[in-house]
C-alpha cells in the first residue's frame, strides 16, 4: 500500500465512420458541423459528425499518447481560482467532458482531473505548444477490441508498438449506435465547449464570476432606536427571505428579498421593510425595491407630526429606488433613475412633508479583496431641496467574514416665508458586520454614529442645534 501509484482513469473514445473505418483518440471540441478528434499519435483531425454511425467509449488508466501535435489546431485552457486572496493557477490542459457542476479536464501529464465550476475565477484559451510532451511513460502495447458489431475488423495496436508483451486488452464500456443518441451526446459536449468559450468572453463583464449563491436564507434584523426606518405606523420587524441564484460563473445571477433589511444603496442606514431585486447579466445590472407599507398602510404612510416630536427635526425614508448600470471589468457605472424620498419637518410646531424624485449617479470598484461603490445626488421639489452621497466600503479579507463601512452625507432644506426655514446637515458613519458561523447559520450585528446639525426658524435662520445619534442592531438567519 505505501508504494502504490494513484488511481487515474479517461475514456478513449472510438468514432466509427463506415464498415473497419475508426478514429481512436480524445474528443477535444464539438461545434455543429465536426468534432475535433486527439488521436492516439498525438495529431488532431476533425471529423464530420454526419459520417459518425458508431461510437464505443473505452475506459483506461492513462492516455496511450507521449506527444501533442495539436498546435494551433487544438485549444488549451487555463484555469486559475481564488487561494488566500491570490489568483493561481488550478489546472492547464483541454476540456473533454462536462456536466452540471463540473468540467473534466485532460492534463498537461496525460491523465483526467475534474474541476468543481465553482472554483473557477479566470480562464484563459491559448494555442498549444507544438509537440508538446505529455508528462506520462507509455511502455504498453493496447489492442482497443472492436465491438460486437465490427468484431471482424482487422486488430490495430496502439500505445508503445515495439513492446513485446502481449497487448493488454481493452474492452468498450458503452456503445452508441442510435444516430439520435449520438446526436444528442455530440450537442451535450458542444454545449460544454461553448461554455467554456462563454467565460473566456463574459468574464470582462464581472469583476468576480459570482455576486450571488444558490441559496435561500430566512433570517430577521432587529434594531433600536429607529429614526428612519420605522415610525408610528409602519414596522421594521418583519423576517427576512432572501432567495440567491445563480447559472454559474459569468452567468445570469439575481437575488430577491422580502422583509426587513438594511438597504445599503439608500438615503439612510437603518433596516426597512422592503421587497428587494437585483440581477446581473453580462454587461448590464440593475436593482429595485420597494417598501410594501405604502400599500399596506395607506393614508398613514407618510411621516406625520407624531413621527417627529422634536420641534426643529426632520425625517427621510425611500419609498422606492430603480437603479441601473453597465459593467466593464472591475468597474460599474450606476444610474439611479428613480429614488423617491419621503420627506418630514416640524419647526417650532410647523409640519411640513413632501415627496420627491431624488436622481443620483455612481461609480463601483471591485476586486478580489474589497469593493468601493459612491453615488451622489441632489434634488428639489416645491420648497424642499435634498444633497445625498454616500460611500460603502466592503472588505473579503477574512474568510466567512463580510463587512461593510458607510458614510452618508445629507444636506436637507426648506423654505417657506409662509410656514418657516430650515437647513440641516447629517453626517452618518456605520459598519456592518456578518459572521457564517456554519453554512447553514450566520449572525450578524450593526453600529451607527449619526451626526445632525441644523439651523431653524419661522423667518429665518436664528436658531441653531446639534444632535448625536447612536443607533444598532443584531442579525441572524438559517439558510437552506
Amino acid at each position: 500500500m505505501l508504494i502504490c501509484e494513484s488511481a487515474l482513469a479517461i475514456n478513449i473514445n472510438a468514432l466509427y465512420l463506415s464498415a473497419c473505418r475508426r478514429e481512436l483518440g480524445v474528443i477535444t471540441g464539438v461545434d455543429n458541423y465536426e468534432v475535433q478528434l486527439l488521436r492516439m499519435d498525438g495529431s488532431v483531425i476533425k471529423v464530420p459528425r454526419y459520417e459518425i454511425i458508431y461510437w464505443a467509449y473505452y475506459p483506461l488508466d492513462m492516455l496511450p499518447i507521449q506527444k501533442n501535435r495539436g498546435g494551433k489546431d487544438l485549444q488549451m485552457v487555463r484555469i486559475d481560482t481564488l487561494h488566500e486572496q491570490n489568483l493561481v493557477p488550478l489546472i492547464q490542459g483541454w476540456p473533454i467532458d462536462f456536466s452540471e457542476g463540473k468540467i473534466s479536464f485532460l492534463t498537461l501529464n496525460g491523465g483526467e482531473a475534474v474541476v468543481d465550476r465553482e472554483s473557477i475565477w479566470k480562464v484563459s484559451i491559448a494555442d498549444t505548444p507544438r509537440d508538446l510532451n505529455f508528462n506520462n511513460q507509455v511502455t504498453r502495447k493496447y489492442e482497443f477490441t472492436h465491438p460486437y458489431s465490427f468484431e471482424y475488423c482487422p486488430i490495430q495496436y496502439e500505445g508503445q508498438l515495439s513492446s513485446r508483451e502481449k497487448p493488454h486488452r481493452v474492452y468498450p464500456q458503452q456503445i452508441l449506435s442510435d444516430p439520435v443518441v449520438i446526436k444528442k451526446e455530440l450537442d451535450r459536449l458542444k454545449k460544454g465547449h461553448d461554455g467554456i468559450r462563454d467565460y473566456d468572453r463574459e468574464q470582462s463583464f464581472y469583476p468576480v464570476p459570482q455576486m450571488y449563491k444558490n441559496i435561500t436564507s430566512l433570517g430577521m434584523w432587529v434594531s433600536y432606536p429607529s429614526r428612519y426606518g420605522a415610525s408610528e405606523s409602519r414596522t421594521n420587524l418583519t423576517p427576512i427571505l432572501i432567495d440567491e441564484f445563480s447559472s454559474g460563473p459569468f452567468g445570469y445571477q439575481r437575488q430577491f428579498l422580502t422583509g426587513t433589511a438594511p438597504i445599503y444603496s439608500s438615503i439612510h442606514e437603518e433596516p426597512q421593510t422592503q421587497i428587494y431585486y437585483s440581477f446581473k447579466a453580462d454587461y448590464f445590472h440593475l436593482q429595485a425595491f420597494l417598501d410594501p407599507n405604502v400599500v399596506l398602510v395607506g393614508t398613514k404612510y407618510k411621516w406625520g407630526i407624531q413621527d417627529v416630536p422634536l420641534n426643529h427635526d426632520d425625517r427621510s425614508k425611500e419609498i422606492g429606488l430603480l437603479e441601473f448600470g453597465f459593467d466593464y471589468g472591475q468597474f460599474a457605472f450606476n444610474f439611479y433613475g428613480a429614488g423617491v424620498v419621503d420627506t418630514g419637518i416640524n419647526v417650532l410646531g410647523q409640519f411640513a412633508e413632501d415627496t420627491g424624485n431624488l436622481i443620483r449617479g455612481g461609480l463601483t470598484y471591485r476586486n478580489f479583496n474589497f469593493k468601493v461603490a459612491s453615488q451622489y445626488g441632489a434634488t428639489s421639489y416645491d420648497s424642499f431641496g435634498l444633497k445625498f452621497f454616500r460611500t460603502n466600503v466592503e472588505l473579503f479579507f477574512i474568510k466567512n467574514i463580510e463587512f461593510m463601512y458607510s458614510l452618508i452625507y445629507r444636506n436637507q432644506t426648506f423654505a417657506d416665508p409662509t410656514k418657516f426655514q430650515y437647513a440641516s446637515t447629517s453626517l452618518t458613519n456605520v459598519a456592518y458586520l456578518q459572521y457564517a458561523m456554519s453554512h447553514r447559520f450566520k449572525v450578524g450585528a450593526f453600529l451607527s454614529l449619526e451626526s445632525l446639525s441644523n439651523q431653524y426658524g419661522l423667518t429665518s435662520l436664528y436658531n441653531s442645534s446639534q444632535n448625536l445619534y447612536t443607533k444598532g442592531g443584531l442579525f441572524g438567519s438559517l439558510s437552506f
